[in-house]
């Protein structure tokens, strides 16, 4: 190659290093585009094009480039370009789903590579990943390890990053978490030595699988989402995106999540990353389920296995069978989660990962519970926490330990084993706790004890008991007073001000208002009312599920109108507390904020919460108040716009009318020009009106001032022409009343028509309405149309 080429080509793989991936892609195909380029000129040139075509999703493209890499190759079956275009293909039939043919394309790999060590280590860990991918743990680890030795001796810190990655990754799932964890810590080190931001992305978005602090899965994930940002893998951005909305979900803002998961499905179906769209339509069949949606729920397992069909993926029961389960049970459909988890039951293996091993007795415990058998969900939920005690009592990716411990507390309880029941809620109780070790956010602290089901009973039951055998109140109020810093959440709030202003449409920013509202301030309800000419309106509400019905929020819209009223009359924001004299513990927090813009109350913003799982205070009277201040500008603005595009609707309207009449009237001059012939005229005119006004009922009559007779120069009634004689107006006073009529007339009932003195001619139909326009020549009237 000549040396101008191996320079452009080498500025080219520095770009795609850098996350350049569009500009590198064009100077590959611009150096592929040269003549004569020999095969192992070009090789190089097509694996740097790939990986670039599939850091940007596009693996179609990645895989024609690795089965071109093979073509040029010819009849050579061995040697680093031929193992990496065996890796290459296997990477890009990984992320579009189709796991038997990557891991073909990965033993193809392995067996091209021979003993030359670069393409070994490297082929190592093209097939490695496919192992984990497909949950071939044990062939994944192998790999892994000999991926790693090799790359130590060729002391490539890129390499030793990415193959700790694997380990790491499978480590973690046989529920080995502290090797994992000294795994992840050693690749980012070399990571970070050498600069691969695509490593550090991995090895941080690994830290989900075992991080329970919420607050710290908030910080890795960012820092993952950035790290792959800057490495320009977009499909691992979303992949990243969609462990974020897992960690909301995990904060209890299930909305939150359910966005983020959606978003993510509609971009991995864009960029047909079909195994990023297997995972994200199952999280969001779960969300949905949690939030009541299961119409959203079903359809989005449907798609799921669908899917997995038409990829001719072997059935995964596990997976699917447990998104099925979950779905069932938040339905209420007990009986029929059982059926579907005993046989997941029967097929866990050491195959299978420790979340879900834990998992599926855990979630048919809860299943039998739900149907008054606590003797066999004991069984399962013993054999579950013994699992999770032999694993170090540690989180696992697929597992909820607050959960786990929840059902196994429940089933010793109702099987009469009171001091291990109370032994299995502490320990529930203790992994709350660390789900907001580090969550500084009063807010989001709140959100994690109130809105997910299982931490709410855990918490009331903890209050309970703990108070009955006598803890200390400041070891039984723990969770009420962890330390909180005030500035995060109007930190955040600057930029919910921000996103509120790009809103355009009243109905997305009242669900903004009340997902922002929620989020920032850790309420269990949260209403938008708005002060309508007719009433009080309920705009958008958030409740908890028993209660969020439209008799809920009409009972608690009742429940605080006088506070409403009053706050009308203020316009202040209100901090309540009650009731009056009860430990905080057992008041009610009460929020409330009116939107004033421009001196109008366009309505309110409440918020309440239950002194079990938190407390507002004057900081966040402060927030919402700027919150409320915000967003009644907002409003305003949206209420503006509509009104504005409604006038200029209006307006179009108005316009396109006139353009009309004129063309009306501009037909009928045109046609008047070329006439001489009176009665000509009259039938021009007669017959563009009942065209264009689609009347099959006109009549035109023409005055003579001199004689006042009157002729009936254009009649038609039902469609049909008339001959109608003449006539004479002899009375004064009836011709005068003529002659002042300068307007058109409108005469909607019998009634007025015969009070008008329009009769019906002998001979024709009375009419029941008309309207009459007078013709005017000057100060004179000559003549009438009737439409009726």
């Amino acid at each position: 190659m000549p040396s101008t080429t191996v320079t452009a080509t080498q500025h080219a793989a520095d770009l795609a290093w850098a996350g350049q991936h569009g500009q590198a892609l064009a100077m590959f195909t611009q150096a592929l585009a040269q003549p004569r380029l020999k095969p192992d000129e070009a090789l190089p040139l097509l694996a740097l094009r790939s990986e670039s075509f599939g850091a940007l999703g596009g693996f179609a493209e990645a895989l024609s480039d690795a089965d071109a890499m093979l073509e040029r190759a010819g009849a050579r079956k061995r040697g680093a370009g031929v193992a990496a275009a065996h890796g290459l293909r296997a990477l890009a039939l990984m992320r579009m789903g189709r796991l038997a043919d990557a891991l073909a394309a990965g033993d193809a790999a392995v067996a091209a590579a021979g003993t030359a060590e670069a393409a070994l280590a490297l082929a190592l860990l093209r097939r490695g990943e496919t192992r984990f991918r497909a949950r071939q743990l044990a062939g994944a680890l192998e790999d892994g390890r000999r991926s790693l030795a090799l790359h130590q001796r060729l002391g490539s810190a890129s390499g030793q990053a990415r193959a700790l990655w694997l380990v790491g990754s499978t480590l973690v799932n046989q529920g080995q978490v502290a090797q994992a964890h000294d795994a992840v810590a050693h690749g980012l080190a070399c990571a970070r030595t050498c600069g691969d931001d695509f490593a550090q992305g991995s090895l941080l978005n690994l830290h989900n699988f075992w991080e329970g602090d919420l607050a710290a899965r908030l910080r890795i994930n960012r820092e993952a989402e950035a790290a792959f940002a800057r490495a320009g893998y977009r499909e691992r951005v979303l992949m990243v995106q969609g462990n974020l909305a897992g960690t909301f979900n995990g904060l209890g803002l299930r909305e939150h999540a359910l966005r983020l998961f959606a978003q993510a499905v509609d971009a991995a179906r864009a960029m047909r990353a079909n195994s990023l769209l297997l995972n994200s339509l199952a999280n969001m069949a779960v969300v949905a389920s949690r939030l009541g949606r299961f119409d959203l729920a079903r359809r989005s397992a449907d798609e799921c296995q669908a899917l997995q069909t038409q990829l001719g993926l072997p059935s995964d029961d596990l997976y699917l069978g447990r998104v099925r389960a979950d779905i069932a049970l938040d339905d209420g459909h007990a009986a029929l989660a059982a059926r579907l988890l005993r046989p997941l039951l029967g097929a866990l293996d050491e195959h299978s990962t420790i979340g879900t091993r834990i998992d599926v007795p855990a979630m048919l415990a809860r299943a039998l519970l739900a149907q008054g058998q606590p003797r066999a969900a004991l069984r399962h939920t013993t054999a579950a926490t013994a699992l999770h005690r032999g694993s170090s009592l540690a989180w696992h990716n697929g597992m909820e330990p607050p959960s786990l411990w929840w059902q196994h507390h429940r089933a010793l309880a109702a099987c009469g084993h009171a001091d291990q029941a109370w032994a299995a809620l502490q320990q529930a109780h203790a992994f709350v706790m660390q789900r907001m070790r580090e969550l500084r956010d009063e807010g989001l602290r709140r959100s994690v004890l109130n809105k997910i089901p299982e931490h709410r009973s855990i918490v009331l039951a903890w209050l309970q008991q703990a108070a009955e055998r006598g803890l200390p109140e400041v070891e039984r109020l723990a969770h009420l007073q962890l330390p909180s810093e005030v500035g995060e959440p109007f930190q955040r709030l600057l930029g919910t001000g921000l996103r509120m202003n790009e809103i355009r449409d009243a109905a997305e920013l009242q669900h903004f208002l009340i997902d922002e509202i929620t989020e920032l301030s850790g309420a269990e309800r949260v209403l938008l009312v708005f002060q309508r000419s007719t009433g009080l309106e309920v705009a958008g509400a958030l409740l908890p599920l028993g209660e969020n019905t439209p008799a809920g929020q009409d009972a608690l819209l009742q429940a605080i109108t006088p506070w409403l009223t009053q706050a009308r009359r203020s316009r202040a924001v209100t901090l309540r507390h009650g009731p009056p004299g009860a430990q905080p513990e057992h008041q009610r927090s009460c929020l409330l904020a009116p939107l004033v813009a421009q001196r109008e109350v366009l309505g309110y913003l409440y918020a309440d919460l239950d002194g079990t799982f938190g407390r507002f205070h004057e900081a966040d009277r402060n927030l919402l108040g700027l919150l409320a201040a915000q967003a009644a500008v907002a409003l305003s603005n949206v209420r503006w716009a509509e009104g504005l595009d409604a006038k200029v609707a209006e307006r179009t309207a108005q316009l396109e009318q006139r353009v009309a009449e004129l063309a009306v009237i501009n037909s009928i001059q045109q046609g008047m020009a070329g006439e001489l012939n009176f009665q000509a005229i009259v039938e021009l005119v007669g017959d563009t009106l009942r065209r264009v006004l689609k009347s099959d009922d006109i009549g035109i009559q023409w005055a003579d001032p001199a004689t006042r007779r009157v002729r009936q120069v254009y009649v038609i009634e039902h469609g049909l022409r008339l001959q109608l004689p003449d006539f004479v107006i002899t009375s004064d006073q009836a011709w005068q009343r003529v002659q002042a009529q300068r307007e058109p007339t409108v005469l909607n009932t019998l009634a007025e028509i015969l009070a008008s003195g329009k009769q019906a001619i002998p001979g024709t139909d009375q009419c029941l309405s008309m309207l009459a326009v007078p013709i005017l020549v000057g100060d004179r009237r000559l003549g009438t149309i009737d439409m009726e």
